[in-house]
């Protein structure tokens, strides 16, 4: 409840609404007409919708425009020696990003104010540290009041220190401009080191991402 959805679609993505529908339907069966035989084929019912809906969510994963059997690159989380099955194309965006942050004096564990709202994991991925929240999404109402919120409780030097990975273009991006409210002069203190393409996922076209490195 409280998604912007129709309940019907939502429900429909979880088998354990039809199941329980079929076990209250058997109250209407007398008391001694129902034993375990009558439950078969409710839990028959149960585990095809699981393997049914299981198969449906691999094959069209949320927000992605392959089936999760052709993810077939090999991501390293950076930091942590864990790997993952991703597409080659975001395999090859979190390369390049962590590989354009290091070439600029990125250390792992550096705090990030990732203001693009759109690959939130691309931070974890690399080693960064998001800064405010660990994920700034812009786009919706009231999205950039709380975004400035969420920084005006960071300490100004934190602010000041921290890398800023932005997407001016894209469709939940934030703008850099709310720094300024935060009393940071991102001309002044910021320079960028490199711009990279994000990849294709939920948006069927790339937006220019710019990976600012603080001055101080």
């Amino acid at each position: 409840f409280g998604a912007s959805v129709n309940y019907w679609v939502s429900a429909s993505q979880a088998a354990i609404f039809w199941v329980l529908a079929g076990t209250a339907a058997l109250g209407s069966v007398p008391a001694g007409a129902v034993s375990w035989r009558s439950l078969l084929p409710t839990a028959a019912a149960a585990q095809a919708c699981t393997a049914l809906l299981l198969f449906i969510s691999m094959e069209y994963p949320y927000r992605e425009r392959s089936p999760l059997r052709e993810d077939s690159s090999v991501m390293t989380i950076a930091g942590t020696g864990c790997s993952l099955y991703v597409t080659r194309d975001f395999s090859a965006y979190v390369s390049n990003l962590g590989r354009l942050a290091r070439s600029a004096g990125f250390r792992t564990g550096d705090s990030v104010i990732d203001l693009t709202g759109h690959y939130p994991g691309a931070l974890y991925a690399i080693g960064a540290k998001p800064l405010g929240r660990a994920w700034l999404l812009g786009g919706y109402k009231g999205s950039e009041d709380l975004a400035t919120a969420t920084l005006q409780r960071v300490p100004k030097r934190d602010l000041e220190s921290s890398w800023i990975l932005s997407e001016p273009d894209g469709p939940r991006s934030i703008s850099v401009d709310i720094l300024k409210k935060c009393g940071v002069d991102v001309e002044k203190n910021y320079s960028r080191v490199g711009t990279i393409s994000s990849p294709q996922g939920d948006y069927p076209e790339t937006f220019k991402q710019y990976l600012l490195r603080p001055k101080n």
